[in-house]
């Protein structure tokens, strides 16, 4: 079995920056200091949940774990491949009509994953190892990612 999780460095620390404007207000005495206490418990709770992103790669199935969990059957993957959005660069998993972003690994201008391509090059020779015998590729009317 084997996981991967974002890197600490790639937990949305960048979010701080929103922080700063009503700290700088409550310390002038424009704003009082309760306001900030929803701000400190959804950024608290973003890197809680944040953390439990991600995916595992078992032998019988692919797990993504996100807001919901999903066990994908490696015979019902169609296609694994790089997924790209804006400047982040993912895994992208095709199943039962649907495309699926990876949440890890993934890699962005501000918090690149140096093992990114080892990492995606190791879940797709996963699901060619795992997919079984029974697996065939899709008719070629089927809508590709891009």
């Amino acid at each position: 079995m084997i996981r991967y999780r974002p890197r600490w460095r790639q937990l949305p620390w960048w979010n701080l920056l929103f922080f700063i404007q009503p700290t700088i207000n409550v310390l002038s005495g424009r704003l009082s200091g309760w306001w900030l206490l929803p701000l400190v418990v959804v950024y608290v709770g973003s890197l809680v949940l944040h953390r439990h992103f991600g995916v595992e790669l078992r032998p019988d199935a692919l797990v993504a774990y996100g807001l919901r969990t999903r066990v994908i059957p490696w015979r019902q993957i169609q296609w694994i491949g790089p997924s790209r959005l804006f400047t982040e660069d993912a895994v992208g998993v095709a199943y039962g009509g649907e495309v699926l972003r990876l949440r890890a690994p993934r890699h962005w201008l501000l918090t690149p994953d140096p093992d990114f391509r080892a990492k995606a090059g190791m879940i797709h020779g996963y699901w060619g190892r795992h997919r079984g015998s029974e697996w065939r590729p899709p008719p070629a009317t089927w809508p590709w990612p891009t």
